[in-house]
């Protein structure tokens, strides 16, 4: 069993325990902008608007999904699906913000400390390498383990006053606290040098600082519209930021090996341990934020102005997420290099996706990529399984008075279409485009089992040769309310 550890603020008498959620719903989309140099990422707190991109109401309407470096959508785990209004990612786990609260996930930090569930809200969220850190009326705490004794769950004081800090950023085994008066604390290892400030940038300092971000052995800060680095990361490199980061930057990412400034007019200036390094063309302006994995994957995400994401990598990676065209950008989770966003249009239910199974039988209908017809699997209920997210499906209205709609797979960014009119044509993924071979309807049966059909061929989803077994292909036939059409579905269909 670990030894897990936690460190909260001592001060606690001033602590507001209710009535402040709205309050702070509104604050932290106000004052985003600001705090997103200190965790490298966006982190806001709800769906936004169509006429300002990452600026939001409060709430998540639709199932949150999360993509990572390698533009694979990840599974969250079970209950995180709706409301979460923040994330981090690292080696220890997933830290998410849900309604104010902190949820988590990873052995060493799921037993979240009591004084950040269900009390003032949590504004930030950071995970490292075995530990995680939270940020609660201005002041840090840490908790889960600390196996090499790094210190990285000893918060410094300072940063433990209620009210005295603005943000924090936290690397892969040090963090990194920004007092409201523009000072630079850190904690954690310092094999590296990375938590040696400069004397400039302390408590008393000649300098405020007004952005901070922390990797893999780096920290850096942004004072003064310039970049100043210290710590020297596994080869060196950061310490040394480039010319073109000495003015007009207004906040800075970490990655492992990798990092970047955004510039005040949308633009990025991006590095890595050989010097300055051309950002693809789509990241070069209309920058709002930026993320940076320094610890389970090396690269930076960058969230556009029109609400797109693009990211890219050490070693010479460069592709672009495919950011769903049914999916609004949240933010950049924090820690990872990876976005995440509501679905819209959907209606909220207990449970993550929608799955369409076999009745009677344990066989769900399974996407495998977007090209493949698909076919029956078994049902998963594990979102950590990847087949679980496969089997992850949405319907959306598109005529209430005849009863269509469209279904939706957020994995694949693509919605169920009969690739035919003729009995036995296939069932696959294509992108959306509200033709009528993506249009569906419902037929419910006395059992509690509905017929799924489709309104272009006026055929129902059956199995290819008719059984139940796993890997049959779907396909459409006539309408005979046989077995094989007769498909279960989640209980959140109810409402189409």
């Amino acid at each position: 069993m670990p030894d897990l550890t936690t460190t909260r603020a001592q001060t606690t008498g001033n602590r507001p325990r209710a009535g402040r959620r709205s309050d702070w719903l509104r604050r932290s989309v106000a004052t985003a902008a600001a705090a997103a140099c200190a965790l490298g990422a966006v982190l806001l707190a709800g769906p936004a608007s169509a006429a300002t991109p990452g600026v939001s109401d409060p709430g998540v309407n639709g199932p949150a999904a999360v993509w990572d470096l390698q533009n694979t959508a990840v599974a969250l785990p079970s209950g995180w699906s709706y409301g979460v209004s923040a994330l981090a990612t690292g080696d220890a786990g997933t830290v998410g913000i849900r309604n104010g609260s902190v949820i988590a996930s990873g052995d060493s930090i799921k037993a979240v400390p009591t004084h950040l569930v269900d009390s003032s809200p949590v504004t930030a969220v950071g995970v490292g390498e075995s530990f995680a850190v939270a940020l609660q009326d201005g002041e840090v705490s840490a908790w889960g383990n600390d196996p090499e004794s790094y210190g990285v769950l000893n918060v410094p004081h300072e940063a433990q006053l209620n009210g005295y800090i603005a943000s924090i950023a936290v690397g892969r085994t040090h963090a990194l606290a920004l007092t409201k008066d523009g000072y630079v604390l850190a904690w954690g290892d310092d094999s590296n040098w990375e938590r040696r400030v400069p004397p400039q940038f302390r408590p008393g300092g000649s300098t405020h600082v007004s952005a901070i971000a922390a990797g893999d052995g780096v920290s850096l800060a942004v004072a003064n519209g310039a970049v100043t680095g210290w710590g020297d990361g596994p080869d060196g490199g950061a310490i040394f930021p480039p010319p073109e980061t000495r003015s007009h930057v207004v906040s800075v990412a970490a990655g492992r090996h990798i990092y970047a400034a955004l510039r005040d007019d949308g633009t990025v200036i991006y590095w890595d341990l050989r010097g300055l390094v051309s950002v693809p063309v789509a990241a070069r302006t209309g920058i709002v934020a930026l993320s940076g994995s320094s610890t389970n994957g090396p690269g930076v995400a960058a969230l556009r102005s029109d609400g797109t994401v693009i990211q890219w990598g050490y070693e010479g990676y460069r592709q672009s997420p495919p950011t769903p065209g049914n999916m609004r950008v949240i933010g950049l989770a924090a820690n990872s290099g990876s976005f995440f966003g509501e679905i819209l249009g959907y209606t909220p239910s207990g449970s993550s996706g929608m799955t369409v199974s076999i009745n009677g039988a344990r066989e769900c209908a399974t996407a495998w990529t977007p090209a493949r017809p698909l076919t029956t699997y078994p049902c998963s209920a594990d979102p950590g399984d990847p087949t679980w997210a496969q089997q992850q499906f949405f319907p959306r209205i598109t005529d209430r008075t005849n009863g269509d709609f469209r279904v939706y797979s957020w994995l694949y960014n693509s919605c169920l279409t009969a690739s035919g009119v003729g009995n036995g044509a296939s069932v696959t993924l294509a992108p959306c485009t509200g033709a009528a071979n993506q249009t569906w309807f419902k037929i419910q049966l006395g059992n509690g089992a509905v017929v799924v059909t489709n309104r272009a061929a006026l055929r129902s989803i059956d199995t290819a040769d008719g059984s139940t077994t796993v890997g049959a292909g779907l396909v459409v036939r006539d309408s005979t309310g046989t077995v094989t059409q007769q498909w279960a579905v989640n209980p959140a269909w109810s409402g189409i």
